[in-house]
């Protein structure tokens, strides 16, 4: 089993983060990390603690059809692509 690529599905995750701070003016304070051992990716920031930018984010990742979950108040979402 091999995990999908991270880099994309972060860098997607963060292109939704820097659409969502253009869209309303926002600086969400929004990081984006990988960690392959894991097979995840976290968004975490204070902007998350925010319910539109979380939501935004969650249903962004529900689109993709990307399981997540959402810790608060750490203000994290973590991603767990699917297994091939």
């Amino acid at each position: 089993m091999s995990h999908e690529p991270l880099q994309p599905i972060a860098d997607a995750i963060t292109c939704e983060v820097a659409r969502f701070e253009a869209e309303y003016g926002l600086n969400l304070g929004v990081t984006v990390t990988t960690d392959e051992q894991a097979g995840t990716v976290t968004a975490r920031g204070e902007g998350l603690t925010k319910w539109g930018p979380r939501q935004s984010l969650s249903a962004a990742l529900d689109r993709a059809g990307l399981r997540h979950d959402i810790h608060m108040p750490s203000a994290t979402i973590i991603v767990y692509p699917s297994v091939t």
